[in-house]
């Protein structure tokens, strides 16, 4: 009742509703005109207008994966996203360092794999030669600017939190899917 009395009201939260949509509002004569009605009809197009209109988050996604393809590595031909995350067996890590060549030693790598460093899902490896003990060290994931906390437990961490499994569901995943637990930030 308030709303029938009040137009202005009516034409403030359609106009509110069509910007949080990224809808182009009707023109204002058919907002002042029989705004009940209006915003019954409007209402259930938007419904069905939003999913085919691009909503700001589907903007952001596709922007986001435009980003990924093009942040290839200069010199690789691949399609895979360099700046992205890919869940190894370390069984399978250790199977194709063994398939390549050492550095120094130009021979067959024949070597150790080692752990040096674990703070959640951050991973310092170390592989070592056994032939000439060249040693090669990968960081897992890079340091988030201006801290020294990691991108992947950062991620680990808003995405628990935009599921809403926070902390306990995060860690109940993990162990699942045979992974460390996460930080406990």
């Amino acid at each position: 009742m308030a709303d029938e009395e009040n137009p202005c009201r009516n034409s403030k939260h359609a106009l509110a509703r069509y910007a949080r949509q990224n809808v182009s509002p009707p023109p204002a004569s058919s907002l002042k005109s029989n705004t009940t009605s209006t915003l019954r009809t409007t209402s259930s197009n938007l419904s069905t207008s939003s999913k085919r209109s691009s909503l700001p988050s589907r903007q952001k996604i596709t922007n986001r994966i435009k980003l990924d393809i093009t942040s290839k590595s200069e010199n690789s031909n691949s399609n895979v996203p360099m700046n992205g995350y890919t869940i190894l067996q370390n069984q399978m890590l250790f199977s194709l360092m063994c398939k390549t060549n050492c550095q120094s030693y130009k021979n067959r790598w024949n070597g150790e794999m080692n752990i040096n460093k674990r703070e959640g899902l951050f991973v310092i490896l170390s592989f070592q030669c056994s032939s000439c003990n060249n040693t090669i060290t990968i960081e897992t994931s890079p340091k988030v600017v201006a801290s020294d906390r990691r991108d992947i437990n950062i991620r680990s961490q808003i995405g628990g939190h935009l599921c809403g499994i926070r902390y306990a569901g995060l860690a109940k995943l993990m162990g699942a899917m045979n992974l460390p637990s996460p930080i406990q930030d």
